[in-house]
């Protein structure tokens, strides 16, 4: 039996491989970002789990009409969304849903074989609407990198769960995650929830093109339902050369274009989220006010045109919570002042941040097992 913990209570799981008999449905749900050549592994992950095929279901929302004979050979539901927002995909794939549970995996990740069988498991048994588990690194050809998630480590560590199911009521998690409480939103493939937390925000939903994973997190705030925070890997996140950094780096200006467009982006779908944080998680909402502020003051630090505004009060907010939240006696960061420097000076740090950002984006790729030249 594996143990795991609980605010109040201890609980065990079943480790056996023996089948179990399943009365939820559980909806499996992969948005395809055109990366077809990582797609059919994700999709045979899913496919070959130790769960009765009857009781789960498999979506993929693509605009790829050319995978359609590969998907519905296979029994899946596909739908197709034009619109290139990842929000917008994952909408409209859980209003054709039936599953009680909404797991999301990306187009270039795996689960690994008894993730779904873990999931009833604890859904089943458990007040919780929340769900998020540990993963392992693999590159481009499917070999471990990191046998653990780096960004979920400290997490796990500060929560004891290494290994184990930690289940808390969403405050206490808040509370005592501390800074690091979005670390449990961190790769939507880990991710796990109750349907009927998302289907009121789909509209919200659809908006979303960056961030999505927080969007989960934050949806699942608004219920007295639990959170689980799973220390155990069932699920492989894969780095390869598209999705660990900008393509566009072979020239600044391109980065610098490419940069302040993704920005953009972040800053419009982080103040999307703002309105699902409830408001007895006041703390999340100023901290996440203040990620959005940081954000605008990267772009007005940026060496090109933008009609981005950010206005005297938020300014002074942001300051304000630097010196207030576990910040004081530091000074203010640089990025206060860089808004207002001329465009000289904007091009030399930028400039330097480029050749950063160079040399780290093709350390990752050749770690990841992608072919590079020097």
């Amino acid at each position: 039996m594996l143990a795991f913990s609980s605010s109040d209570k201890e609980y065990s799981l079943p480790t056996t491989d023996n089948i179990i008999e399943a009365d939820l449905l559980i909806s499996v749900i992969i948005p395809n970002h055109n990366r077809k050549e990582f797609l059919v592994s994700a999709v045979e992950s899913v496919l070959g789990q130790n769960f009765p095929k009857a009781e789960y279901e498999l979506i993929v929302s693509t605009n790829n009409v050319e995978l359609d004979s590969f998907l519905s050979t296979k029994g899946i539901k596909v739908i197709h969304e034009q619109s290139e927002a990842i929000g917008a995909k994952v909408a409209k794939a859980i209003e054709v849903s039936d599953g009680e549970i909404i797991c999301f995996l990306d187009d270039d990740d795996l689960f690994m074989p008894h993730k779904l069988k873990e999931i009833y498991e604890l859904f089943s048994k458990n007040e919780i609407d929340y769900h998020h588990n540990d993963s392992m690194i693999i590159n481009k050809a499917g070999d471990v990198i990191e046998e653990r998630s780096p960004w979920m480590a400290p997490l796990l560590t500060r929560l004891s769960t290494v290994n184990k199911v930690t289940i808390l009521n969403k405050k206490d998690f808040v509370r005592s995650a501390g800074a690091l409480y979005s670390l449990v939103a961190y790769n939507s493939s880990s991710t796990s929830l109750r349907r009927e937390l998302i289907i009121p925000l789909l509209n919200k939903l659809s908006q979303i093109r960056l961030g999505i994973d927080l969007f989960y997190f934050f949806s699942s705030l608004s219920t007295k339902r639990k959170i689980a925070v799973d220390g155990r890997i069932l699920t492989k996140y894969r780095v390869h050369g598209k999705n660990s950094a900008s393509p566009d780096l072979l020239n600044f200006d391109s980065y610098i274009e490419t940069k302040l467009e993704w920005l953009m982006k972040v800053i419009q779908s982080r103040s999307s989220m703002l309105d699902i944080i409830p408001p007895d998680f006041m703390e999340v909402k100023d901290d996440q006010k203040m990620e959005i502020i940081t954000e605008k003051l990267l772009a007005k630090s940026m060496p090109s045109s933008t009609n981005l505004k950010i206005s005297f009060n938020e300014y002074l907010y942001y300051i304000k919570k630097f010196l207030q939240i576990n910040m004081r006696g530091k000074r203010l960061p640089i990025r206060t002042l860089i808004p207002f420097a001329p465009t000289v000076l904007k091009k030399a740090i930028w400039y330097s941040t480029y050749k950063s950002d160079v040399r780290r984006y093709y350390g990752v790729k050749r770690k990841a097992g992608v072919t590079v030249k020097s």
